[in-house]
């Protein structure tokens, strides 16, 4: 006798640690050997906690632990291998928690708010110049390139 199975469309319930968003991590951290799973764990955290605007990461000490899924007492002695191994910096703030900050790590700059500006190229006499080897340098239509001899106050940038 086969059995009757239905089933019904319904929401999976969301668990307490979801959360949004993404965090984006050099290829050479997540392939840094030098790293145990757990130190590679709480940097996984405190990474997913920098704040861009602020250039920082604070976590409280109860976040890292929970997130991390280690204790105190693990907590303490992570951070100051991470400390030690270059991975973090630790700052201290006055009657707040600790921030974090990433000596290692060029994140991403994100400041640009427009198009980039071009950068004006030097001409003299309507043809292109170029600087190399501590002179100038003029370059003909032929492409010859022509020891440049007048004063640099003559050379017009566009």
């Amino acid at each position: 006798m086969t059995e009757k199975i239905t089933i019904t469309k319904s929401r999976i319930p969301k668990k307490d640690n979801d959360v949004k968003g993404f965090t984006s991590i050099l290829n050479r951290i997540i392939r840094d050997d030098k790293l145990t799973n757990t130190e590679y764990r709480v940097l996984m955290v405190l990474i997913s906690h920098y704040n861009q605007k602020e250039k920082i990461a604070y976590p409280s000490t109860q976040r890292i632990e929970k997130e991390a899924k280690i204790s105190g007492c693990w907590r303490k002695i992570i951070i100051k291998r991470l400390i030690k191994k270059h991975r973090i910096k630790r700052i201290f703030r006055d009657g707040i928690n600790n921030a974090y900050t990433f000596p290692c790590l060029p994140f991403p700059k994100n400041n640009q708010t427009g198009p980039r500006k071009k950068k004006k190229k030097p001409y003299y006499d309507n043809q292109e110049m170029r600087f190399s080897a501590g002179k100038w340098f003029v370059i003909t239509q032929s492409g010859e390139w022509l020891e440049f001899a007048d004063s640099e106050d003559k050379i017009i940038y566009k």
